[in-house]
């Protein structure tokens, strides 16, 4: 796979982590749900982000040999992840 590829796979999971993060926020302010553990959080992005893998296949023409779920791990959810946790934090507390 090509470097832009891998550039456009990254920048699509962080604008996705922008989203999500807002609606995530929103979600979890307005069921009252608290504070969830990092074990939780975790596994609610991976929820989120989990369509993002199939989307990205489509969005650039790969197949599953050259898109495994490893090279999604490493190369979409890790971003997505940080960012998503990241900008979750800022819209919770702005």
């Amino acid at each position: 796979m090509e470097q832009d590829v891998d550039r456009k796979i990254g920048l699509l999971h962080a604008l996705y982590a922008v989203v999500a993060a807002f609606f995530t926020d929103s979600i979890v302010a307005s069921l009252n749900l608290g504070n969830l553990n990092l074990l939780n959080t975790i596994a609610l992005g991976f929820l989120i982000a989990y369509p993002m893998m199939f989307l990205t296949r489509l969005l650039f023409k790969l197949s599953k040999e050259e898109f495994r779920f490893k090279d999604w791990i490493m190369k979409g959810f890790f971003l997505f992840l940080a960012t998503w946790i990241m900008m979750w934090t800022v819209f919770h507390n702005f």
